[in-house]
């Protein structure tokens, strides 16, 4: 077995490194503030787990033995759980003291415990009397000096290793973090707990809905989230912050909303460790629910055999691979706190040296982010020399891993759940790199490149236009009285409108005028527009609006919104069971998704798939429907989420009525 010296070279001070790769603006500045109060937090604990996904990480690195592998070792889970797969050895790194000895304690638990049990007992329960005595027995005597004197630090609560007996992961930056999340939650009347009751993904969906996501409502919470600092506890550092606001069009309340949807609402709880962990404060027992690798009993022995296999060392990624020999590195991951420094870096130091690495020079690797930064050898070139570019084994494919934080660990290689087919609410990722917990689908980029559908099978604009003429000609004058009781969730999704206010509204099929005039009453002083292709339908709609609003003859599915309205961006659109009226549905659902503002939103409700109603029901309701022309969607879901997909926004829907109706949501 392969042994190697916990440090090779003496250190910078700890306060000069972490300075050096996070300190970017002055001092006396309100960024440079921030940057150092950030930088302050590396000299304590901050994550005292990982949530990026070791099983994608090593899916993607393809581990074989007697590779070379670098890693940010930060809390350790991956470091170890990639020694399951047997490299020939681990060089971890990382400018917090805490984060090194932590890891080094977990290597040597795993050399010198007697058994899973205990191992487990430290760091999957972490919360036992008797953990301490466990460290004072077995671990400390195969413990290097100065990861000793840390965790044998005394406070006035007793000894740091002590924190493994009143809940480990309780503390650091990221437990206090999510501890204060938890408090905000039970003074809102919500105990997070309760989710770890929920027996299934629609249950988890349906409290999320009830539970936590009305907590994104509180003023407290978002003014909380609107300060940079509030989310060092994530690790995340101002220059991030401003990368996540982005995603949100300058806000990132959103963001942080559809990722947390993402976390708890995309994969069974019992399969999802990262989202059992945050609730519990814990990880889940054996039999309980998915662990890390690392922590699965079956690895205990490769873990115990392999763990000679690391070295830890407390310095930047850069200058540790610029030690290393030449062509010795076969595969790298990365944060992206350190990918966003370096590449800003690299910038600094002019051409040449953010290139991409040589075709028969490369590594595989991963940074987290909803962007696809993926910078591994173009990072390792800052150093003078291009030494590190050097480090890296020839003939290594540069891969990435997709973003690995959001897709949780899947036991047994079992494929994400997906929604049922009777569209439960759901939220759909933003960008590439941030699907559903498969694999990464190709984004669509810019919708108006995409080609137009078939010819053959369509119905012209002309023949639609008529057919819908034809039917509502008489049918227009008791349309409203007869489709009252059965078109359901037209009001509430008036009520979840919430337009800013002067507000753009554009309503895409308005028939007779009813939601526009329901929306000028609910949400005044908004700028009202309709579009339909029934002059008839329209008829009624001027008579009803007058000149409350502007209406114009169109096709849903193609139509120039400038010369009819004077705009061509409404920072609402409304589509009200209109999708299964339209031949080309999807057409007009990404039309309508262009004529959005940055930040705007799409309301769509229509019928869904009827999955929970009684199949005689379900029968009666699509023939008396037919007899309309009209045909309930019933990927109506999936396509706004993937329409969401292709402008670079995000999506969600929920069922209403056991089917009956879909309501979602799409925000560009």
């Amino acid at each position: 077995m392969t042994q190697f010296a916990l440090t090779r070279l003496p250190a910078p001070p700890v306060a000069r490194q972490i300075g050096a790769a996070v300190h970017r603006t002055p001092l006396l500045s309100a960024e440079g503030l921030m940057e150092r109060m950030f930088s302050r937090l590396f000299h304590g604990l901050v994550y005292p787990q990982i949530w990026e996904d070791p099983a994608v990480d090593m899916a993607a690195l393809d581990i074989r033995p007697g590779d070379r592998l670098v890693a940010i070792a930060s809390g350790g889970c991956n470091v170890l759980s990639y020694l399951t797969q047997g490299p020939g050895s681990i060089l971890a790194v990382d400018l917090s003291p805490a984060h090194v000895a932590l890891g080094r304690l977990k290597l040597a638990a795993a050399r010198t415990l007697p058994d899973h049990a205990a191992f487990f007992d430290l760091f999957g329960r972490a919360d036992l009397p008797g953990n301490a005595a466990l460290y004072d027995r077995h671990i400390a005597p195969a413990l290097d000096g100065r990861s000793r004197r840390y965790w044998e630090a005394r406070s006035p609560f007793g000894r740091r290793i002590q924190l493994f007996e009143r809940g480990f992961y309780r503390h650091g930056a990221l437990g206090r973090f999510i501890g204060a999340a938890h408090t905000l939650a039970r003074i809102a009347g919500t105990d997070l707990r309760g989710f770890l009751d929920c027996p299934d993904i629609e249950a988890q969906r349906s409290f999320f809905y009830a539970h936590i996501g009305p907590l994104f409502e509180a003023p407290v919470v978002q003014a909380l989230a609107r300060r940079p600092a509030a989310l060092f506890g994530l690790g995340i550092p101002p220059a991030q912050y401003a990368l996540l606001a982005g995603d949100g069009d300058g806000d990132v309340l959103p963001v942080l909303r559809q990722r947390l949807h993402r976390l708890l609402c995309d994969f069974p709880l019992r399969e999802n460790y990262f989202a059992f962990q945050a609730i519990a404060r814990r990880y889940p027992l054996p039999g309980e629910g998915a662990l890390p690798p690392y922590l699965e009993p079956t690895a205990f022995e490769t873990l115990r055999e392999s763990a000679g296999r690391v070295q830890i060392e407390n310095r930047s990624l850069t200058e540790a691979l610029a030690a290393e020999p030449e062509e010795s590195i076969h595969g790298f991951t990365l944060l992206d706190a350190q990918d966003c420094r370096l590449r800003d870096a690299a910038r600094e130091r002019g051409p040449g040296a953010d290139r991409e690495p040589q075709p028969d020079r490369g590594a595989r690797g991963r940074t987290r982010g909803e962007h696809p930064r993926l910078y591994p050898a173009r990072c390792a070139g800052l150093d003078d020399g291009r030494a590190a570019y050097r480090a890296l084994a020839a003939g290594d494919a540069h891969r990435s891993a997709g973003r690995a934080g959001d897709l949780p660990h899947r036991r047994g290689g079992r494929p994400p759940a997906r929604p049922s087919a009777r569209g439960d609410p759901r939220a759909l990722a933003r960008r590439p790199g941030g699907g559903t917990g498969g694999p990464c689908r190709r984004p669509f980029g810019d919708l108006r490149r995409l080609p137009p559908l078939p010819a053959e099978g369509r119905m012209t604009d002309a023949t639609h236009a008529a057919l819908m003429d034809a039917t509502y000609r008489h049918q227009r004058r008791i349309y409203d009285v007869t489709r009252r009781h059965f078109l359901l969730g037209r009001d509430r999704l008036i009520a979840e409108l919430d337009p800013p206010p002067g507000a753009r509204v554009l309503e895409i099929a308005c028939g007779t005028g009813r939601n526009l005039d329901l929306i000028g009453r609910r949400w005044p002083g908004c700028r009202l527009s309709g579009l339909d292709i029934s002059q008839e339908m329209l008829a009624s709609a001027r008579a009803r609006l007058g000149r409350r609003a502007t209406l114009a003859l169109g096709d849903a599915t193609r139509f120039d919104a400038l010369p009819l309205f004077g705009t061509d961006r409404f920072e609402r659109i409304v589509l009200s069971y209109a999708l299964s009226m339209i031949p080309d549905w999807r057409e007009a659902l990404r039309e309508a998704a262009l004529h959005l503002v940055p930040g705007g939103r799409l309301h769509v409700v229509d019928f869904g798939d009827q999955a929970g109603l009684p199949g005689w029901a379900r029968a009666g309701l699509r023939g008396w429907i037919g007899r309309f022309h009209v045909t309930p969607r019933d990927d109506l879901g999936t396509a706004l989420g993937e329409t969401a997909l292709g402008i670079g926004g995000y999506a969600e829907y929920r069922s209403l009525g056991g089917g009956y109706a879909i309501l979602g949501t799409l925000t560009r």
